[in-house]
């Protein structure tokens, strides 16, 4: 395996150890790909934040194209406070978000680890926060802001404290962004996301962290701006439907293999079922809804629509339809809500 190339920018910018501080407590992995419309933003963010402990800034370049790095390593030449604590590294060609995730965490040394995307930002008491809840725990999650085009912000949270069961499939809610991670449950139980799998890549890592930690803390405060803006759109959400869907559905089948091999399929047996059939909900939604293939895709979920977390009543009710009508019938039904000729 060819060796990724790490850098950083001045010569003397030696490693933690070597300045008389040996513990790293946060390592903030950033993947990007052609970001330059939002990656100075987001570096402006981490910049700024207000933490008394030592962080790393791990930023992956995955085969940009546009002037992505050029901007970065100009921000980290205006701003040396900040590119002291920076390592580059960069994928020669495109990889994908897995791929560039797990070169983050290959670079890390940090207690905890937290993911940033290129196109949103960290509130600035973000860090702080975070580890004042942490008190040593294996996971700590925090709420977020949507963002939305219109800027305003909206409080979202996630079930985390509740317990996976309980947590509704989605993609916010598994994010690797609002929750600091202890980096030796994923280093030592090999939770990194499947390399060309790039779409529920975060959730293939927080689902299996939270099935193993031993304790998970949480906060009130919201830690992090998830955007809507379009400026650029995130690297885990720009792409064709059904490469989302496949990959959500490969996932599905890792995850749930896994769970298995682990011995905790059957304590997570809900988290499973709507993992399973929030993969294969897109296969009756347009352009290209594909009825006879939802109802044979994990068919043991269709009879268990309200069991399912996250899911609003009327896609339960249609869901529920399309369980019980024949394929020819339930085709029809399909083009008609859809209005599709």
């Amino acid at each position: 395996m060819t060796e990724i190339p790490t850098r950083r920018l001045r010569p003397d910018d030696l490693p933690q150890e070597a300045s008389g501080n040996s513990r790293i407590l946060i390592s903030v992995i950033v993947p990007y790909h052609n970001a330059e419309r939002t990656i100075q933003r987001t570096l402006e963010s981490l910049s700024a934040q207000i933490f008394d402990g030592t962080v790393e800034y791990i930023l992956v370049n995955d085969g940009s194209t546009d002037r992505s790095e050029e901007i970065v390593e100009l921000y980290l030449r205006l701003d040396t406070g900040m590119a002291e604590r920076t390592v580059l590294t960069a994928h020669q060609f495109r990889r994908g978000s897995a791929s560039a995730y797990r070169t983050g965490v290959e670079k890390a040394r940090g207690e905890y680890l937290i993911k940033c995307d290129a196109d949103d930002m960290m509130h600035p008491d973000a860090l702080s926060v975070l580890w004042e809840a942490s008190a040593g725990a294996d996971i700590v999650a925090a709420p977020y802001y949507e963002r939305c085009a219109t800027g305003k912000n909206r409080i979202r949270g996630s079930k985390i404290a509740e317990g996976l069961d309980r947590m509704a499939i989605d993609t916010a809610g598994f994010a690797l962004w609002n929750k600091l991670v202890r980096r030796t449950l994923v280093t030592e139980n090999d939770l990194l996301p499947t390399e060309g799998i790039d779409f529920w890549e975060d959730l293939s890592v927080s689902c299996r962290a939270i099935a193993l930690a031993r304790s998970i803390s949480t906060t009130d405060t919201p830690v992090y701006y998830y955007c809507h803006d379009q400026l650029n759109p995130s690297m885990t959400m720009n792409g064709h439907t059904e490469t989302i869907t496949h990959d959500r559905l490969v996932y599905a089948l890792l995850m749930e293999k896994w769970f298995v091999d682990q011995g905790l399929a059957g304590r997570h047996s809900r988290f499973l079922d709507s993992m399973k059939f929030a993969a294969k909900i897109k296969l009756l939604q347009p352009p290209h809804p594909e009825p006879s293939r939802w109802k044979n895709t994990f068919p043991e979920v269709n009879g268990k629509i309200w069991r399912v977390n996250g899911i609003s009543l009327p896609a339960r009710l249609y869901c529920q339809m399309a369980a019980i009508l024949p394929a020819r019938l339930l085709r029809k039904a399909v083009e008609w809500i859809y209005g599709i000729k």
